[in-house]
């Protein structure tokens, strides 16, 4: 601690280095490896006397992420991150770091030595607004957050062109609260219970809602893995901006990002009301049987017929350059003699969604989108395939 206090009457900001280094792993989240601005290689750090504010961005997110330190008031500069994560990491040991900005370069004191690291004007850093005067805040709890999150983000489109579906569409209807996301083959459905205060702008199509980008799902998910997921979320939403913050061990994390511009479509009128048929198999068993077919395709996600009468069910694959397989299935069946072809990759990846022994389906005809429901609010859609 003597060492932290000869430090700091010299230096312009003195941070734990855990604190420092926890802050630079959630900035790597946003500050990517190849980048066409040199500027957007950094994070800026500002100080406020009492606190650190360490900010990266790729113009599209940017976090913030406040550590305490001891940092002077008109303390503001750059460090290459992915140079100082390298120090960090495999500097000598010291408990605390002193950085130190001058012109071209900012000077990082880890105890015992000293690194010099070239650095560009803090004046030249993006500054992302953040959500206008109109947006709406709410808080939510941070593991229903984070599960909700993960039960849609698996449907959200890859396809640039159809860059409105690249993304999580969060809605509100009556009372409840909805995130959807789909990619055109299968839709998946969240639903709970309305955050106090929510006020979702107006989307069009007669819903209020904003659609969060992939790349921002993906960020959430990650800032909110495991033991990570905060007690509570505050959320602050415009029709352009999305800004999410909460504690972590070290400080406080806020992540700010951009908005899809564009419309989501109606997703109701995909939405199977009242199947008219209802197909009940055991997870596990059809896990196994659909993975054991489809071993005999050369092509990942063939699809794989699935036929039902009242004596239970099978699964079909046929590969003219490998040949077949056939699995029987025991199901629960309110119908007739029923047969539908399915990409296998789709419903297995619906499957992994779901937490539960059995799954039901809704069926209408073979042409159909089919329905699979939750007990938690969830609901999943699946277009069928020829075969």
């Amino acid at each position: 601690m003597q060492n932290a206090v000869s430090i700091v009457s010299t230096a312009a900001a003195v941070a734990s280095r855990e604190a420092l280094t926890a802050a630079f792993a959630v900035l790597d989240h946003v500050i990517e490896t190849r980048n066409t601005l040199p500027i957007l290689d950094n994070a800026r750090a500002v100080g406020d006397g009492s606190s650190l504010f360490l900010i990266g961005t790729n113009c599209d997110q940017e976090i913030s992420v406040r550590i305490p330190a001891a940092a002077d008031a008109g303390f503001d500069t750059t460090i290459p991150a992915k140079s100082f994560r390298t120090l960090l990491k495999g500097a000598p040991k010291a408990n605390y770091v002193a950085i130190n900005a001058g012109e071209d370069r900012v000077t990082a004191d880890f105890e015992t030595v000293s690194y010099k690291l070239p650095c560009l004007p803090s004046s030249d850093f993006p500054e992302m607004d953040g959500p206008n005067e109109s947006a709406t805040t709410f808080k939510m709890a941070g593991s229903d957050f984070r599960a909700a999150l993960g039960k849609v983000s698996g449907a959200v489109s890859c396809e640039e062109t159809r860059y409105y579906l690249n993304g999580v569409f969060f809605t509100q209807v009556g009372e409840e609260f909805r995130m959807v996301a789909t990619d055109g083959h299968r839709l998946y459905l969240q639903a709970m219970p309305i955050p106090e205060g929510m006020k979702l702008p107006d989307a069009g199509n007669g819903f209020s809602g904003v659609i969060v980008p992939r790349q921002t799902v993906e960020t959430l998910g990650k800032l909110l893995k495991g033991k990570a997921v905060p007690e509570e979320l505050e959320f602050t939403i415009s029709a352009s901006k999305i800004r999410v913050s909460f504690p972590f061990e070290h400080g406080f994390i806020t992540l700010t990002s951009k908005l899809v511009d564009g419309t989501f479509p109606d997703y109701t009128r995909v939405i199977p009301s009242c199947p008219a048929f209802h197909a009940t198999f055991g997870t596990a068993d059809l896990v196994d049987k659909v993975k054991a077919c489809s071993l005999i395709s050369s092509e990942r996600g063939r699809a794989f017929r699935l036929t039902i009468d009242p004596n239970g069910a099978a699964i079909d694959v046929n590969n003219p350059n490998y040949g077949s397989a056939h699995a029987a299935l025991n199901c629960e069946w309110d119908g007739e003699y029923f047969e539908i072809g399915f990409n296998a990759r789709y419903i297995l990846e619906m499957l992994a969604v779901l937490d539960q022994e059995t799954v039901t389906f809704g069926f209408n005809d073979k042409g159909a989108p089919v329905l699979v429901k939750n007990a938690d609010g969830w609901k999943g859609v699946l277009m069928p395939m020829r075969v």
